[in-house]
């Protein structure tokens, strides 16, 4: 019978609805293999280092950089590494049931609808890497900690639930439109830029947007540039102005009142949670 883990047992405060861990794996090492579980959270996990092996509900699935898996707490499953690598690292992120459950709901969305097995683009990938990076750093204060994991957990679920209404695939050179503007000199110039790239237009960009990805080409840009402006909030001590004209906003108000909306914060308190 698969053991079962509770997440009160891995948490460093009672409040925090948040674990996150980095597990290397050695290719020699078969016991991971005899450690199937379930657990009482949901969680999500993905390669920062080669590839592992999943063993999820009884059927085996390679899982290489920049693929992510979900996983829900009836799920039974182990991880171990490839024999392709002699080492393989993974980083986790578990989540209380009921704060997770309240994440999907609010992007209007239920475990039902979301892709557990995806990959992200490249860029989208990084940003993962450097969002969980920058929450390690702030793992003992609760605050700090909380907004980023927050974000994080907002962006795998937008894709998670984006990638599961694609019952029809997405176009090669859509795909590719994506994945270049997420380039910064790309999302700062928006609209015009985007249309450069795609040589279609403005109507049939739109419909195409819509129909795949579930947002207008508008909304997308805005989604890249807030991003943008939430990565200078945290790295640089640019002012709020400069960042958002930086980013491609011709608006302050504007931009301050999406980014509130995005991040459920101002900027200013944004950067006095995450930075300070």
């Amino acid at each position: 019978m698969e053991k079962k883990l509770f997440l009160e047992n891995f948490l460093l405060r009672k409040s925090d609805v948040f674990y996150m861990q980095d597990t290397t794996f050695w290719s020699d090492d078969l016991s991971s293999r005899k450690t199937s579980h379930t657990h009482d959270f949901y969680e999500f996990f993905f390669v920062i280092d080669g590839q592992v092996t999943e063993c999820i509900n009884g059927t085996e699935q390679a899982v290489s950089e920049k693929e992510i898996r979900i996983l829900f707490p009836k799920d039974c499953h182990c991880v171990f590494a490839s024999t392709d690598y002699k080492t393989s690292k993974i980083r986790n992120i578990a989540i209380r049931s009921d704060y997770f459950e309240d994440r999907l709901a609010r992007i209007s969305c239920n475990a039902n609808e979301i892709d557990k097995r995806f990959s992200l683009g490249y860029f989208a990938y990084n940003a993962l890497i450097e969002e969980t990076n920058a929450a390690q750093k702030y793992i003992h204060d609760p605050k700090k900690y909380y907004f980023i994991m927050a974000n994080v957990l907002d962006s795998v679920l937008i894709h998670a639930c984006i990638s599961n209404k694609n019952e029809t695939k997405i176009p090669f050179w859509l795909k590719q439109l994506c994945t270049d503007m997420q380039a910064t000199e790309n999302y700062v110039q928006g609209l015009p830029r985007m249309l450069e790239l795609a040589c279609k237009s403005q109507g049939y960009l739109n419909r195409c947007m819509k129909k795949y990805l579930g947002v207008t080409s508008t909304e997308y840009i805005n989604t890249l540039r807030l991003n943008g402006a939430a990565e200078l909030l945290r790295s640089t001590d640019k002012k709020v102005v400069d960042i958002a004209y930086e980013c491609g906003f011709e608006s302050v108000p504007y931009f301050n009142k999406i980014f509130k909306k995005q991040f459920e914060i101002t900027p200013h308190l944004y950067r006095r949670y995450r930075i300070c």
